[in-house]
């Protein structure tokens, strides 16, 4: 046995253990980090590049082979417990020329002795060049892989988030009653009462209640009845019930004057075009909510308004010359709202063809984020 440089016991036949053997090919000391392997690798596989002797074949011969001992090297330096054991030992192409060991008779010189055969080390000295092209293409692949797994993650999300509203819609559309034709002999789906009432609510005024007409009596029609896509009308006055009132959970701008009162129940007092409950003030136009002036502190009145286009990024602070939509984004639901008005407890917003033109702080009460 002989012992390496290294302090590490080594067979007769050879001076050097393999990593010793591995970090004299590299020109490297042996505690060298892994990042001083690599770019010892780069700097001698550059400097030995064959195609800088394309004049002389023989150092190009040369050449190769010092590139194969040091793509060989390399792989057995960097390579993990698990690629293979450290206790192989690689065999180098012009070390196995230049060094023959002469054996006692009967025994076999180290260099006639078969090297123990590493497929992994064999790839890579046939194939220098193309670890140092997957070296450096490999940043932008992983880059790539990542910006493919995001996309791929958001089609599946849109995916699964489209399949769950579809099954949503498909289920209130299968709870729609269904009436069979004793004269067509099939099943037609039909607008129940309630879809009418509320076809109605939104595009009449409530008050009004659209007095619907009999197209062939020219007669005010039955509320209770109920309307089949084949055009004819069949009055079901016993089996349809009164349609009962919306209840929402916040007055806003354009709810009516029946919504008002199935959520918020008997004004303290009343009129044409306001509804005051305790302290607070509903303003109407056109049988519709079209502002108010809110105490909390008497009475409970959830309001709510939202901006009518969405604003991205949403903005700091609002200025002369911006819209409701990004006074409403910056400071939210007023408690006082007018045509020309916005109030924030003791601040006011005043507003002139939609845009801002002026405005007083209350910082002691809501102070505005305007400049």
């Amino acid at each position: 046995m002989n012992t390496c440089s290294c302090g590490n016991l080594v067979d007769s036949r050879y001076k050097q253990c393999p990593r010793c053997e591995a970090v004299a090919v590299l020109g490297i000391a042996p505690d060298a980090p892994e990042m001083e392997i690599r770019s010892a690798y780069r700097l001698l596989a550059k400097a030995w590049n064959p195609e800088k002797f394309q004049d002389d074949q023989k150092l190009k011969e040369a050449a190769e082979e010092k590139q194969k001992d040091i793509t060989t090297a390399f792989y057995f330096l960097t390579a993990t417990s698990t690629e293979h054991s450290r206790d192989e030992r690689p065999c180098y192409v012009s070390r196995g020329k230049t060094s023959e060991v002469q054996s006692a008779p009967g025994k076999v010189s180290a260099s006639s002795q078969a090297p123990v055969f590493n497929p992994r080390a064999s790839s890579l000295m046939q194939s220098g060049d193309e670890i140092k092209t997957c070296v450096r293409i490999w940043p932008k692949l992983k880059l790539f892989l990542k910006i493919a797994a995001l996309i791929c993650a958001f089609f599946l999300g849109g995916s699964i988030w489209t399949g769950f509203r579809g099954h949503n819609t498909g289920s209130t559309q299968a709870a729609n009653a269904k009436v069979s034709d004793p004269r067509a002999g099939e099943e037609t789906p039909v607008e129940t009462f309630l879809d009418e009432i509320k076809k109605d609510l939104e595009s009449l005024d409530p008050r009004e209640s659209a007095q619907s007409t009999d197209p062939q009596t020219d007669q005010p029609a039955s509320r209770n009845v109920t309307r089949v896509q084949t055009g004819k009308i069949h009055t079901a006055a016993s089996n349809v019930q009164p349609a009962a009132n919306i209840i929402r959970p916040y007055v806003t701008v354009g709810s009516t004057r029946d919504e008002v009162l199935a959520q918020q129940g008997t004004p303290t007092a009343s009129s044409e075009d306001k509804l005051i409950y305790g302290k607070s003030e509903l303003y109407f136009k056109n049988g519709a909510v079209a502002g108010w002036r809110i105490d909390p502190d008497s009475s409970a009145i959830r309001v709510k308004v939202w901006p009518q286009y969405t604003i991205n990024p949403s903005p700091e602070y609002f200025t002369v010359g911006s819209s409701r939509d990004t006074v409403l984004a910056v400071q939210g639901t007023p408690t006082a709202l007018t045509e020309d008005k916005y109030e924030y407890g003791g601040s006011e917003v005043d507003f002139r063809n939609n845009k801002v033109v002026g405005w007083k702080n209350d910082p002691a009460s809501t102070p505005l984020r305007a400049r």
